[in-house]
């Protein structure tokens, strides 16, 4: 059991990865404390306890919190665990070759179900949780869940960049290291981005759009329910296009790849899924553990 102290600061960064949304959980939730943080999440880390300073919550207050996310974990729980399979299940999809239009679409249904389940859970906490605040702490909620949306837009750029870059100058991707790549094969993999490129651009727009919108249904005073489910589908279908763009580029790409890289490559996708089902794990794990 956690003490007093880091179970205020546990339920605290819960409630603010739920109002966040998934990709500030993953982050809050994926990393072993005892571990040397990266900059980005002690950047995290540092915004998160400049909030709590200035939220000042009460005893009252706390305790009014956290009988809320009690009352939803039984919800929650399983939401989130129906949101890591589907991924998972879309991930596969994703990298199959040949294509198969069939389990992509199965995929992507099955995420959109379950993110529109979230968004759902989401929206009724913010509602509850919403008059617990004075004026004032809204305030303060309000500029952290913007100033951390901003951050994880900067680092989802700063991450595309560093791809881009790679590709069009041939230096090792990011996070597969050196695979020993030909010039030949360094221009085919340059050529199927370029010609990608503008639908890349189109997908990414629409879907920074559609996740702007589903935030600000979302964060209602009033739950809205329709209109979060409205904007979830908005986003589902964006997702879904840019499921099915993933898979065309990797089927394209994975005929440039030697059976030596292909290994090289399933190597370390191998690593990152099993690093993120184990954070899953853990998330569940640190919800169930700051409630009971």
């Amino acid at each position: 059991m956690i003490s007093k102290r880091h179970s205020y600061l546990a339920t605290s960064l819960f409630v603010a990865s739920l109002l966040a949304g998934p990709a500030f959980a993953q982050s809050a939730g994926s990393k072993n404390v005892e571990a040397q943080p990266s900059p980005a999440v002690s950047g995290f880390v540092g915004e998160f306890l400049d909030f709590l300073d200035a939220l000042d919550l009460t005893d009252s207050q706390r305790a009014e919190i956290k009988a809320i996310l009690r009352s939803h974990s039984r919800t929650l729980i399983p939401i989130l665990q129906q949101e890591a399979q589907a991924r998972e299940a879309l991930f596969a999809a994703i990298h199959h070759v040949p294509m198969e239009n069939t389990a992509l679409e199965r995929g992507a249904r099955a995420a959109a179900a379950a993110d529109n389940l979230l968004a759902l859970e989401r929206a009724r906490i913010f509602s509850e949780i919403y008059p617990v605040l004075s004026e004032e702490q809204r305030g303060v909620v309000a500029a952290f869940l913007e100033k951390i949306r901003g951050i994880i837009l900067e680092r989802a750029s700063d991450i595309r960049g560093r791809i881009e870059a790679a590709i069009m100058t041939g230096q090792p991707l990011p996070a597969l290291g050196n695979l020993g790549l030909t010039e030949a094969q360094k221009q085919a993999l340059k050529e199927i981005y370029t010609r990608h490129e503008p639908e890349i651009e189109d997908i990414l727009a629409r879907e920074k759009s559609a996740r702007t919108d589903l935030v600000a249904a979302i964060r209602r005073p009033v739950a809205n329910l329709a209109a979060v489910s409205a904007a979830s589908a908005s986003v589902a279908t964006v997702d879904r296009d840019l499921a099915f763009l993933r898979a065309q580029i990797w089927n394209e790409a994975a005929l440039v790849f030697t059976p030596a890289q292909h290994e090289k490559i399933s190597a370390t996708r191998d690593r990152v899924h099993t690093l993120l089902a184990s954070g899953r794990k853990a998330l569940t794990v640190f919800i169930l553990d700051l409630l009971y």
